[in-house]
């Protein structure tokens, strides 16, 4: 019974880890989206890179 207990827990551990990292992965993402958003603002807004990209 008390194998059966740890396996779970480690189980629930593994999960725990997992959920985390994704997570972080989540957040890093969202933070390199909003970088790519203000170059790509800043790169708009500069008349010279403006007319190259029309």
């Amino acid at each position: 019974m008390i194998s059966e207990i740890e396996k779970y827990s480690v189980g629930w551990t593994d999960l725990a880890e997992a959920s985390t990292r994704n997570a972080e992965l989540l957040k890093e993402l969202a933070l390199d989206k909003q970088s790519l958003r203000k170059m790509a603002t800043e790169a708009w807004e500069n008349p010279t890179l403006r007319d190259m990209c029309e």
